[in-house]
């Protein structure tokens, strides 16, 4: 393992430790980075660095201590390296952060739920499995619903096709029941 030091002034020297796991061959070592940054190092690294904030975002671990404007950059961050960001606020510096979050959860009924699409009753984070069950359900629905439509539809499409074919039609009381009895 190797030590790095970080001046932050004058008087301030943060240690981090950097430890390589691996087999120790060199061919198979993988470096495993986890950082914690506040809102002051993530306004420095977007103005300064940009080019390191998708690794930055990629390897964090703990984002806290933010400005409302830098939450929203920070979730805008994570959609530019193609993740779906889900964001949960209790407040209304979080505002900007729900909405553009593809799933924002307000853990209160005061203002932050006026911005984000959903709102929890409960003030903890035990929603989210729920709305991500929920999520998946409302689309499974909607495939489904697709799918039956255009079945029903290739399948009209198709028996009338062929009574044509015969020189017959369905009748408007025989259509009525397919469409009330059928289905």
């Amino acid at each position: 393992s190797r030590h790095l030091d970080v001046s932050r002034g004058a008087s301030e020297v943060i240690n981090i430790k950097v430890e390589n796991e691996g087999s120790g061959d060199g061919l198979h070592q993988m470096n495993h980075y986890h950082f914690a940054m506040d809102g002051k190092s993530f306004s420095i690294i977007t103005e300064h660095f940009q080019d390191l904030l998708s690794k930055l975002v990629l390897n964090g671990t703990v984002f806290a201590r933010m400005a409302p404007d830098q939450k929203t950059q920070l979730v805008e961050a994570f959609q530019n390296v193609d993740y779906y960001v889900g964001m949960c606020g209790d407040g209304a510096n979080d505002c900007g952060a729900l909405k553009q979050a593809h799933g924002g959860i307000s853990l209160s009924e005061l203002e932050a739920s006026v911005a984000s699409p959903f709102t929890s009753k409960n003030p903890n984070i035990a929603c989210v499995p729920n709305l991500i069950r929920e999520g998946r359900a409302a689309l499974m629905t909607s495939f489904c619903v697709f799918k039956f439509m255009a079945l029903y539809s290739i399948i009209q499409y198709l028996s009338v096709t062929l009574l044509y074919s015969m020189l017959s039609n369905l009748g408007d009381l025989q259509f009525l029941f397919i469409d009330l009895a059928i289905i």
